[in-house]
């Protein structure tokens, strides 16, 4: 396990590059559009910008943080509230539960309470509920 992500942005596929740039620390590629990144345990700045390709940025990013993002929690905007389905929304308000899907099903919360129970691909617990 490694604790920090260094992650080195890149203009233009630099994939032929790679195979001299493995070591203990490189963690992988990716190519996305005409930006290439690179991955590393550990800070390889100035090893990275003698390659002669253009060298767009370095983020340094906690492991932790890079695997799990920002926990979700309930997030309100104006009327509306979104809840993840971990969450218990409030049982006075509309609510809309987002299925695994895509469907939408507007209930009360006893019915998607209900709904979550059971369990199969199609009548799995919903990925969000939105009240307002």
């Amino acid at each position: 396990m490694y604790d920090w992500v260094y992650i080195y942005e890149f203009e233009g596929n630099i994939r032929d590059k790679i195979p001299s740039l493995v070591d203990e620390d490189y963690i992988g590629f990716w190519k996305e559009a005409d930006y290439s990144f690179l991955f590393f345990k550990k800070g390889k700045k100035n090893r990275l910008e003698k390659l002669h390709v253009p060298f767009r940025s370095e983020l340094v990013i906690r492991h932790e943080d890079w695997e799990s993002g920002p926990s979700l929690d309930i997030l309100n905007v104006g009327r509306i509230t979104v809840h993840p389905p971990w969450k218990n929304p409030p049982v006075e308000k509309l609510l809309h539960s987002i299925g695994p899907a895509g469907s939408r099903r507007a209930s009360h919360r006893r019915k998607v309470q209900k709904e979550t129970a059971s369990p199969g691909p199609a009548r799995g617990k919903p990925l969000v509920h939105l009240s307002f």
